[in-house]
């Protein structure tokens, strides 16, 4: 199978590198004597957190087409950049809730491209244009995923574990944008249900490609099949209901992006009905192997009434990213189109089991192989350069933080 492109691939947020980004730092460290510093002496830092900016929105702006591919090059300036971010809000730098009297609005101005309504949207503060950078990463390992050759094993795995990079940094962006109130209410892309449901759904095909790396074994174990396809269906339901509770919501967050939230949400609801299918028919399978060949026959005529379910959507929908799951459920109908016939025969004319009615079958338990990682250090690149703003306090602070390790009481 050739490479694909997943669902799950967001669109990248852009900047515009002219903006000064030093000359913002600067002032705001010239009109905050509480920091302790002087943008005379941490010249070089600013400069550097300057230039990588700069470089990675020249990168990313350069070719609309070729953005994700441009953006996948300089990842780990990517990551330098938020690791030099990091140190800044440690800082004290630009933050929202200050709690001097300053603005942050009038020091830090920072423009962003929105990747769902082609609007600009201005930051004026570290934490936000850390969301930005959050989003890309998040967009990034989707697409890499997505660039994996989907032929063996080893690519679906590594699918999974990128599509699962992924839906860790929409976590930390969530939280981020908890604390960003006015944010959430401007941006429909920035709005904590947007992220929401596009982590379920990451979460959903990450579980999916586990699955699709279990059958490239050459005598796939149906047991674990049918757990691994169960696992993923509340998965890709959640995505769903994420929608349709913001749909019925008094302040609907989505509406300025609805048709393409629909795609999502029906894409999300096809595959979800699909891998009813699979665990049906792999559950079917494990009933074979039991010799219970009645309840064979019942698994086999509700996964063909799932692939039904799931042929009549896709015909509905002309959009290509139903293409594979369109591909899909041709086969598998086809498949159990045949096992349903031989299945019929032999207990009509050999085994005469009774074949259970649908609410008679017991459950199939799921088990759930993705996960969220909440450990910001396991995703992010370690930054190997010196620490920013070190020993660079101004004269009057450096007297101050002696006073206070004076006076500080002693340790018990």
């Amino acid at each position: 199978m050739e490479t694909t492109t997943f669902l799950s691939v967001l669109p990248l947020r852009l900047t515009m590198p002219q903006q000064d980004m030093a000359g913002m730092l600067s002032s705001w460290m010239d009109n905050s004597p509480s920091l302790g510093l002087s943008s005379l002496n941490c010249g070089d830092d600013l400069e550097t957190i300057d230039r990588l900016r700069r470089d990675i929105a020249q990168s990313l702006g350069e070719s609309k087409e070729n953005a994700y591919e441009e953006g996948s090059k300089i990842l780990g300036k990517i990551h330098e950049y938020y690791n030099y971010l990091l140190e800044c809000e440690e800082h004290g730098m630009v933050q929202d809730g200050e709690s001097s009297s300053l603005s942050s609005s009038i020091f830090l101005s920072l423009e962003w491209k929105s990747a769902l309504t082609d609007t600009l949207q201005t930051s004026h503060s570290i934490e936000m244009e850390r969301a930005n950078i959050i989003w890309n990463l998040a967009t990034l390992e989707a697409y890499q995923a997505s660039k994996q050759p989907l032929n063996s094993k080893p690519g679906w795995n590594k699918a999974s574990k990128r599509i699962q990079n992924a839906a860790s940094w929409l976590q930390h962006l969530f939280k981020l944008l908890q604390q960003q109130q006015q944010q959430r209410e401007q941006y429909p892309d920035f709005s904590t249900t947007f992220v929401q449901f596009w982590q379920a759904l990451l979460l959903a095909e990450a579980q999916q490609c586990v699955y699709e790396s279990l059958l490239c074994a050459r005598r796939p174990m149906h047991l674990l099949a049918a757990k691994i396809a169960a696992a993923s269906i509340p998965l890709y339901n959640d995505a769903e209901l994420i929608v349709k509770t913001d749909r019925d919501s008094p302040t609907p967050a989505l509406c300025q992006c609805s048709d393409l939230v629909e795609t999502w949400s029906n894409y999300s609801r096809g595959w979800g009905i699909f891998m009813s299918c699979k665990a049906e028919y792999h559950q079917s399978q494990i009933d074979r192997e039991k010799k219970l060949w009645g309840q064979e026959l019942a698994r086999l005529d509700l996964a063909c009434q799932y692939a039904a379910m799931c042929k009549d959507l896709c015909e509905q929908m002309s959009l290509a990213v139903f293409d594979r799951l369109r591909m899909a459920v041709d086969d598998t109908l086809k498949l159990l189109l045949d096992r349903i016939e031989t299945a019929e025969r032999e207990n009509t004319d050999i085994y005469k089991q009774p074949v259970p009615k649908r609410q008679e079958l017991t459950e199939i338990r799921g088990e759930k192989l993705v996960k969220i990682e909440e450990s910001i250090s396991k995703l992010l690149q370690s930054k190997e350069t010196k620490p920013i703003f070190q020993n660079k306090f101004t004269p009057n602070s450096q007297a101050e933080l002696v006073f206070k390790k004076k006076d500080a009481p002693a340790a018990v």
